[in-house]
Formats: structure tokens, C-alpha cells, sequence
């Protein structure tokens, strides 16, 4: 039986991977800061209490693994000072036990275009957490020049069971029996959307 570590089990991604991973059969350890903040679904789960920011942490939580699900992610306004500097334990800790790194990308790295993005699209992002986000998948691609496995899935914005805080959240206001909902675009725009539990069974296949 595989098993498979969880940083980030609290956030979205993170969450529903491991529910996914649970109902294919994984054994997973679940790497967070507070123990009493597991959810209650992954009761099942290796507790391990620590920081995706200790190499030590990571690099013991990982052995054993063939998988290493990384969805954390610091504050959103501690992003230029901690993502990257955050992603390196795994790294390191892949680079030792073999286990494979899953990311999940999102769609920071582009900017606004009228072509579908794809594997070969230009990565040119508008922002400051989209450079960032480029900067982090360059450095898994030089990881993986030496032995670290890596797979990238990426989505735009999830919808579905099991989420909280996403932008859905923000556009959907509801007051007694009526909802509201206001895009952040005009017409001409589409926004896109990821049914969580359906790209995280593709992940779970992919790797």
C-alpha cells in the first residue's frame, strides 16, 4: 500500500486530495501546525505536528512516502517573503525519501488572453503572486533535472463540497431566501471553474 504525505490538509486542495487518496487505497501522514485542527475526516490519517517550513519536520514526515501532496501556502500578503523559501523542505525531503511532489498550479502565471492556455502557453503573469508562482515551478523544473519527480496539475477557481474561503464565497451573497451573485467582469469575459472532486481524482490517476 502507497503512501502518500499531506501538507496543506486544511486548504482546499489539500483536503480533498487526501479524502481522495483515502478512498483509492493510499495510507497518508498529515504534516500540520496544530493537531487539533486536522479535520475530522482524516481522523484516520498519521497525525504529525509541524511546519512545512522545518526541513527536519518534512524530511521526517517523508519517509516512507512515494507521494508528497504540496498545497500549503503561507498568508496571502506573505507571499513574496515565504513561498519560496517555504517550498524548499519539500524539496529537499523528495529529493531524499523519492517520493513524488504534486502541486497544484493555478492560472497566476498567465496573463489575461483570449487563446486557451495549455502545457506550451507563454508564462507571463501579470502579477506580483503570478511571478512568484512562476518562480516556484521553475525551481521544482531544475529540482526535477535532478531526480526529483514532479507533476503540476493545474486549475482555475474550485467550486464544489468540502471548500471554504474561495471566490465563490466572496461573489455569492445570500440574505434570507435570496442569493446574489456579482462577477468580478463584463459579459465579454468567462470565468472558469473546477469541480474540486473531480480534479483531484485526475490528479490522484496522474501520479
Amino acid at each position: 500500500m502507497k503512501t502518500a504525505l499531506i501538507i496543506g490538509a486544511t486548504g482546499n486542495f489539500g483536503f480533498q486530495m487526501a479524502l481522495t487518496l483515502l478512498n483509492r487505497g493510499w495510507q497518508l501522514k498529515i504534516l500540520i501546525r496544530d493537531k487539533d485542527k486536522c479535520p475530522g475526516a482524516l481522523a484516520a490519517a498519521d497525525i504529525i505536528e509541524g511546519s512545512a517550513n522545518d526541513s527536519e519536520a518534512v524530511l521526517n514526515a517523508a519517509h516512507g512516502c512515494a507521494l508528497i501532496v504540496y498545497a500549503a501556502n503561507p498568508k496571502y500578503h506573505r507571499w513574496q517573503q515565504e513561498a519560496l523559501a517555504m517550498l524548499e523542505p519539500t524539496i529537499a525531503a523528495a529529493k531524499v525519501s523519492g517520493a513524488r511532489i504534486l502541486l497544484p498550479g493555478n492560472v497566476y502565471n498567465y496573463s489575461p488572453q483570449p487563446q486557451w492556455v495549455n502545457e506550451l502557453t507563454q508564462q507571463l503573469p501579470y502579477s506580483k503572486k503570478g511571478e512568484i508562482r512562476v518562480e516556484m515551478e521553475q525551481r521544482l523544473k531544475q529540482a526535477s533535472q535532478h531526480g526529483v519527480k514532479t507533476t503540476i496539475i493545474r486549475a482555475g477557481d474550485f467550486i464544489g463540497p468540502n471548500t471554504h474561503f474561495t471566490w465563490l464565497n466572496m461573489a455569492l451573497r445570500t440574505k434570507g431566501k435570496q442569493s446574489k451573485l456579482s462577477m468580478p467582469h463584463d459579459q465579454t469575459h468567462k470565468h472558469f471553474w473546477s469541480y474540486l472532486p473531480d480534479l483531484c481524482t485526475n490528479a490522484a490517476q496522474l501520479v
